[in-house]
Order: C-alpha cells, then structure tokens, then sequence
C-alpha cells in the first residue's frame, strides 16, 4: 500500500512468510531518501522517517493494579506470545527510572515566599488579577529550579529481573508471563518502566528483541499516626472561644500530601450536631488551616472536629475546651516553725513550676522550689532548702470575676544544703487574679513538713501565672 499528502507519504510492505515464524526476518534493511526536486542555494530541507515493524512476537506489559500507595508492594508484569503461543526461555527485565524526593517536600522546605511570587506572576498574566494557585506553585517550581540548576526532581535508576517460574506474582510456571514484585515504592511521583525481553529465537538460529514503556503514579498513602492536626486556642470570651486549626497530611515515610487538595473540617457534638463546616485554606506548602469560633454552651458537649479529604473523612479529633499547661515564677517570704525558729530567722523563698491541667479545674503541678532562713548566731551558716514536689491541684472557678482560689498538697524530696535528702510533704492555698486569657497573679501560701526532721517551714508568695496551649 501507498499513500501520499502534502507533507509526507507512506508505504505499507507486506512479507507473507509462511512456517511458525510469520512476520519475521532477520537481515538488515536500508531506507534512503532523496530530494527529487532542486533545492536552491542556501536553503536547508529537513527530512525525517519512522519504521514500525508490526507481527511476530508480541509484548505486553504492565502493573497488577491502576494506582498505587507509597510503601505498598506493585507487581511488574510482561507476557510474550507469538501467533497466541506463549513464548518461554526469554530474558526479560524492566528499567526502572523513579522520583528521589517528593515534589511536596520540596515546596514545604523551599525558602521562597509566596508574596514575592505571586505580583511578578500576576504582572506575567497582564490582567491585573489575582493568579490561581496552580500559577503560584509553578512560580514557585520554577525558582527552585533556577536556584538548583537543575530539574526539580531528580531521578534514578535501577532494574528488576522478571521471571516466569510461578513464584514471584507470575501465575503458573511456563505460560509465557514474566513478573516480578516491586516494592521500592517510598516516594511518591511517577514511576517509569522500560520493559525489555532479549533473545528471542528467530528464523535461522536469530535472535531478537521487543521493548515496552508503562508508567504509574505513587500517589501519597496519607497515615493517621504521621498526620498533624493541629488544634489550638486562640481566643477566649465569655461568648465561646476562637480556635485555630492545622493540617498537616503526611504519610509513615515523612511525605508531605501536598497542595492542591480540597480540605474541609467539620465541628460537631452529639447534641446538638454538626456545629460549622470550613473549607481550609491551602497554604502551598502542604499545610491547610483555618479558623472558627464555637460558642461557650456548645463547648459543654465535648466537641470534636472531623478532618475531610476530598469529601472522604480522614481523622476525627477532641478539641480543647481550657489551655493545658501553665508555667509560674513565684517569690516571697521563708517563715521558720517548731524548732527552726530557735535557730534561724525569717528568710526569703523563690519557686519555679510546671502544670498541666487535665480539666479547667483539676491539674498534676510539677514544683522546683528553695528558700533561705539567715541565723540568729553569728558565723553560723544559713539554712539552705531545695525541693523537688509533684502536687495536685484543684481550682475553684471565679468566686468573683476573674477571682479564682485553689487548693493543693503533694509529696517531694527535700535537699538541705544540697547535701542531706529527705522526704517530705506540702500543701498550700492561694487566690489567681486573671489580668487576661493568658496571664494571671497569684497570691498565696505553703506549708512543707519533713517528718525525719520534724521541721515545719511555712512560705508566703507571690507570682505571675502563665497559661499556653500545647499543640493538640
């Protein structure tokens, strides 16, 4: 067959061989091509020509499945037939040219902001307007790689050896499919497979070669465990309070899910139900947050938030109703009692504490604490104390505005001169006054008795209260 058009023509040559091997000759061919008109002085004609060679042996090749995850195992197949009979004794292997970083990873670590690339990209448009986000990631990708010199993703390769022998993803031994299991699958991005099957018998004691390219994507397998949700407190009113949300998906290899993805939470309790739904904002960099406010009588009902990929629900978390920890800095007055009065004087206390609070009223407080009691003998060294407690506390919520009285008592070790340990107990009561939402003063007392001594010391302090959130 002959066919022609303006730019190019075509010739189909048929080889009608008869036997078991139709299709295939081993020689070596030649194609030449001439100009049969005259070209003039100076002018250059670009000629170009393709050769398929159809028939003989056939190679298919491909994966068990569509898609894949990372870190989940993918099987490389290739059959080979000739005339429908599978062929068998064939060395087939597969190239394989896979991503070395995540394209996510590298625009969550990249240094460039956004606001720099988003006016140059928006000057490029001509418009005016606002650019998408698809522009800004590729303004983005484009200066990592102007930095880098280089692609964004650079690449390696290894190669697999498939088998037929009905013990690695093949089938039955001899039925002409090779495979073998891939299991390199930690990154994601796109995987390329060039499939190649050598020494394949031909007429004459020959041999030949088919080749065959397939492709996957290794898209991100997001995990629970290695996903941050962020939920933080942002605001408190007498009204509710303002939250702020991060997401963060991730799987179990560090892979960041990236941009791109429609990301919304929904808050809700079991009375009365979902309480908003938001859209969180993709912040390119494979983070999405958002903010939202929840009123004071919602929050009696333990809310919780739902994390939605995609319209798919992914995680499901509490949300905070008070800030968890609190770090105090205290100084006042050490009071001697029982036999440490006939000894020392009134001397002066500094105490350092940690608490984490396990509801709005009870907390575990983690107490570092020294005083100092002067001598009433001259040359005699002072009394030097230093305590190590953990004691419980319980708060009773404003007795007045922004007045709340707690009580506490724990146990700890107490060093005298950082020499003699003993064991000991405390309690102690005070009054907190909320300046704000984060910080309050304190007023108050402890009393610490150690039985092996039969010493009693009675301290009376003053302090600044701070409450932050710890990232939920």
């Amino acid at each position: 067959r002959y066919g022609e058009h303006p730019d190019y023509k075509f010739f189909n040559i048929l080889f009608p061989l008869s036997g078991e091997l139709n299709a295939e000759r081993h020689g070596e061919w030649r194609l030449v091509m001439s100009v049969a008109n005259h070209v003039p002085d100076g002018v250059t004609i670009r000629l170009s020509a393709a050769v398929a060679a159809m028939g003989g042996t056939v190679m298919k090749a491909g994966f068990n499945k569509l898609s894949n995850q990372t870190g989940e195992p993918i099987t490389v197949t290739a059959t080979l037939t000739r005339d429908g009979t599978p062929l068998t004794g064939v060395s087939v292997t597969a190239e394989c040219s896979i991503p070395v970083e995540s394209v996510a990873n590298i625009l969550h670590d990249s240094k460039f902001a956004y606001s720099k690339i988003a006016p140059a990209a928006t000057a490029r448009s001509g418009s005016g307007e606002p650019v998408d986000n698809d522009s800004l990631i590729a303004g983005r990708i484009a200066m990592i790689e102007k930095q880098k010199g280089a692609a964004l993703v650079g690449r390696i390769s290894s190669r697999l050896t498939l088998f037929d022998d009905g013990q690695h993803g093949d089938g039955a031994a001899g039925d002409g499919v090779y495979a073998n299991v891939y299991t390199n699958t930690r990154i994601p991005g796109n995987y390329d497979f060039r499939f190649l099957a050598r020494n394949i018998a031909t007429e004459g004691g020959n041999t030949t070669t088919r080749e065959w390219t397939e492709s996957f994507y290794n898209q991100v397998n997001t995990d629970v465990g290695s996903t941050r949700v962020r939920i933080a407190i942002l605001d408190l009113t007498g009204d509710g309070t303002r939250f702020g949300v991060q997401f963060v998906p991730r799987d179990r290899f560090g892979n960041y899910l990236g941009p791109g993805y429609p990301v919304t939470i929904e808050a809700f309790t079991a009375n009365p139900g979902t309480l908003t739904v938001r859209d969180l904002k993709d912040n390119l960099d494979g983070t999405y947050s958002t903010e939202f406010f929840v009123s004071r009588e919602n929050l009696a009902h333990g809310p919780r938030i739902k994390v939605l990929i995609d319209g798919k629900e992914f995680a499901q978390k509490p949300m905070p109703t008070h800030y968890q920890a609190v770090a105090s800095l205290h100084g006042g007055i050490s009071i001697p009692i029982s036999a440490l009065a006939n000894t020392f004087d009134l001397g002066f206390c500094g105490m350092l504490d940690f608490g984490y609070n396990i509801s709005p009223v009870f907390s575990v407080v983690g107490l570092l604490d020294y005083c100092q009691l002067p001598s009433q003998t001259t040359g005699v060294d002072p009394y030097r104390l230093f305590d190590v407690s953990v004691d419980a506390k319980y708060k009773l919520r404003n007795i007045q505005q922004n007045l709340s009285a707690y009580f506490m008592g724990g146990a700890g070790f107490y060093f005298q001169d950082f020499t003699s340990l003993n064991a000991g107990f405390n309690a102690g009561a005070g009054l907190e006054y909320g300046i704000n939402q984060w910080l309050s003063l304190d007023f108050g007392g402890r009393c610490h008795y150690m039985p092996a001594r039969q010493e009693v010391l009675v301290q009376a302090m003053a302090g600044l209260v701070w409450r932050f959130q710890i990232m939920y």
